[in-house]
C-alpha cells in the first residue's frame, strides 16, 4: 500500500477527464459521421434493441464503446482495475495486525480486573495503557493513510462519473445533430391523419351521426 501509486492512478483520471473536457481534432466527438457508436447504431426499427443499452445506462454504453477505441481511456480502466482489486489486499496485514493487538490489550483489562491487589492493579494499569500509547502512534500513520485513501476514493468515484459524461458529451451531441430522421416522412403521417380524421368525420354524419358529430 503506497500512496504515490493512488497519487499516480488519481492525476491519470484528472488528465483524461480534463483532456475529455476539451477533445482535439482526432477525438470521438471529430470522427466521421459513419462511425456511430454501437449503442447509437441503427436497429432496423427494433426498439427493444435501445431499449437494451437504455436499460443498462446509455452514458456507460457509450463511454464503454469509448473505451474499446480508446488507448488512454483503456489505460485509465485497467489501472482502476487494479488499483480496486489490490487496495483491500493491501490492508489486510494491517487489519490483521491492528485486530491482535487491540484483542491483546482488551483481554489484558479483562484479566485486570480480577486483580485484587489495588497497587499491583493500577501498576499494570499504567504499564498496560503506556505500551498501547506507543501501539497507537505506531498505528497513527496507518490509520491516517487509510482516511485519506477513503478520501481519495471518493474523489475519484465523483471524477469517474465526471469523466464518463463529459466523454460521451459530444458523442451524443455529434449525434443529435448528425442523425436526427428526415422531418419529410413525419409530415406525411400527420397530413394522412388530417386526411383520415376528416374522411372519417364525413363518413360519421353521412351515416347518421351529424346531431352527435357535430363540426
Amino acid at each position: 500500500m503506497k500512496k504515490p501509486a493512488l497519487i499516480s492512478t488519481f492525476s491519470a483520471l484528472l488528465v483524461i477527464i480534463l483532456s475529455a473536457c476539451n477533445p482535439k481534432a482526432d477525438s470521438p466527438a471529430k470522427q466521421s459521421k459513419t462511425d456511430i457508436p454501437e449503442p447509437l447504431e441503427e436497429s432496423g426499427g427494433d426498439v427493444l434493441s435501445f431499449k437494451r443499452y437504455a436499460s443498462d445506462n446509455m452514458v456507460n454504453a457509450i463511454y464503454l464503446d469509448l473505451v474499446k477505441k480508446t488507448s488512454d481511456l483503456q489505460s485509465l480502466e485497467a489501472q482502476l482495475g487494479k488499483f480496486n482489486e489490490g487496495k483491500p489486499d493491501s490492508l489486510v496485514a494491517f487489519n490483521n495486525y491492528a485486530a491482535k493487538v487491540e484483542s491483546y490489550y482488551s483481554s489484558a483489562n479483562q484479566n485486570l480486573e480480577r486483580i485484587e491487589d489495588p497497587i499491583l492493579k493500577e501498576r499494570l494499569k499504567t504499564l498496560l495503557a503506556a505500551e498501547k500509547g506507543k501501539y497507537a502512534l505506531k498505528a497513527n500513520e496507518f490509520e491516517i493513510l487509510i482516511k485519506d485513501i477513503d478520501s481519495q476514493n471518493f474523489a475519484i468515484k465523483d471524477y469517474y462519473e465526471t469523466l464518463k459524461i463529459v466523454a460521451t458529451l459530444p458523442v451524443i451531441v455529434k449525434y443529435q445533430n448528425n442523425n436526427i430522421p428526415d422531418v419529410k416522412r413525419v409530415k406525411a403521417v400527420d397530413e394522412q391523419a388530417k386526411s383520415l380524421k376528416s374522411k372519417t368525420i364525413k363518413l360519421g354524419k353521412k351515416y347518421g351521426g351529424a346531431g352527435v358529430i357535430g363540426n
